[in-house]
């Protein structure tokens, strides 16, 4: 796949991704490595953006690929490279990821992704729902990021996420006294 044209290396990134077509078929993921991630962040050519996106949303990650790898992409200057790489960071369960992405909070175009990125993590590790809780009670986080985390207990489907909305139910700012009741009615549709 190395030396394959773009958009075949593409393809075949994104079927490996997918784990297939058929259910149960096994997938060949160790083709998918650090020397084929590099290639992709590497390439130049007019399918550069579609094949950063692809690696960026890989469900695990390809051996031999560090840190170094999710860094540029979630610094990609393609805002949908970003997004993959938030989305893909839910979908790897990668819990070490997620103080990055509350910083994050703040930026308008990837609070979607964000939300459903830290949801997804929250539902994999439960721990993660403490951490934001903890961000929600920081004064120093920016408030508007901070009125993001009602929103995404409202996707985990856990007693932990209405016990945490309860006990900010009776914060003294108006707008995210809101947020937290939009969230529980949210929770109680989905209970």
């Amino acid at each position: 796949m190395l030396d394959g044209a773009p958009p075949l290396r593409n393809a075949a990134v994104a079927f490996i991704g997918r784990g297939g077509d058929l259910p149960r078929t096994p997938v060949p993921r160790d083709l998918v490595d650090s020397r084929l991630a590099a290639a992709v962040l590497a390439d130049q050519s007019p399918w550069a953006v579609e094949g950063r996106e692809i690696l960026a949303q890989l469900p695990w990650v390809p051996s031999g690929c560090d840190q170094t790898h999710w860094d540029r992409l979630l610094n990609d200057e393609e805002p949908s490279v970003v997004r993959g790489a938030i989305k893909g960071i839910g979908l790897r369960g990668d819990r070490s990821r997620v103080e990055c992405l509350l910083g994050m909070l703040s930026d308008w175009p990837y609070r979607s992704s964000l939300r459903e990125a830290l949801a997804t993590l929250a539902r994999k590790e439960p721990g993660v729902l403490d951490r934001l809780e903890r961000y929600l009670l920081s004064p120093g986080n920016p408030l508007q990021a901070r009125m993001e985390i009602p929103r995404i207990l409202a996707r985990v489907s856990s007693q932990k996420s209405v016990d945490i909305l309860l006990r900010h139910l009776a914060t003294h700012v108006p707008i995210m006294r809101y947020q937290v009741l939009k969230a529980l009615n949210r929770l109680q549709r989905r209970f």
